[in-house]
């Protein structure tokens, strides 16, 4: 099962769109990227890895003032792409199971968690919960929150493991694992490879857009493991079983 959320605006400069947009503010059509006519460039998946560079759509990966591509017309090199800058969720306080909590201001596209923490106000401590801003869009782009969805401050990895993920559990297990990966440079190689399965779990049992848009932010935090971590942990994966 694939997972694909349509992306109508860009956060802030764009440098997490990973939309597929392939045509320029003038209506020019996008160069692929793993392509050296008409303008050669350096912008590959091999030299950028975390830029999102794929088929010809418009990216931002060396945080330029937004989205843009090389175009397929030999007399311009490269231009903007046309797309509106995301709305933003403004901070609310909403009641929970867990209390009263308060999410900050959010660009819209993107999560965010509580200011309240589990076990004191540390920033590096888990949040009592997690948000979506979710970006819609009639005849104007703009932000709404979703639903809060409460974190369990006793569930680490390994609870999270145990648990049965089905159609009712798999947004409360997805969030989990994307509050885990966000320290995903402290992750280990066994650490990664139980995301992994527990990912296929969720994949397998819903296929929701709230679900989708989680799962591509644990691949977002993914980026920021440790190489020789991620591939300790592939040739775990590939170990012979006796």
């Amino acid at each position: 099962m694939l997972f694909y959320v349509e992306e109508t605006c860009q956060v802030g400069n764009g440098a997490s769109y990973r939309g597929t947009l392939a045509v320029t503010e003038t209506g020019r059509t996008c160069q692929r990227l793993d392509r050296q006519t008409p303008h050669g460039h350096d912008r590959t998946a091999r030299n950028y890895p975390a830029g999102g560079l794929v088929e010809n759509y418009c990216r931002n990966p060396d945080d330029w003032s937004a989205i843009w591509c090389y175009t397929t017309d030999p007399a311009k090199r490269w231009e903007l792409c046309d797309l509106p800058v995301c709305d933003y969720c403004k901070e609310e306080s909403v009641e929970t199971e867990a209390g009263q909590v308060t999410f900050p201001r959010t660009d819209g596209g993107s999560f965010n968690y509580s200011a309240e923490r589990c076990n004191s106000s540390a920033e590096n401590e888990k949040p009592l919960a997690t948000r979506f801003c979710r970006v819609t869009q009639n005849t104007t782009v703009t932000a709404v929150w979703d639903q809060p969805v409460v974190l369990r401050c006793d569930t680490d990895l390994h609870n999270l493991s145990q648990i049965v993920v089905n159609n009712e559990t798999a947004l409360s297990v997805a969030t989990e694992l994307q509050v885990i990966t966000t320290q995903a440079e402290t992750l280990s190689s066994g650490d990664v490879s139980t995301i992994t399965d527990i990912l296929h779990k969720i994949v397998n049992a819903s296929g929701t857009e709230q679900i989708g848009e989680s799962i591509l932010t644990i691949a977002d935090n993914f980026i920021k493991v440790n190489e020789t971590v991620l591939l300790d942990s592939h040739q775990t994966d590939r170990a012979p079983t006796r």
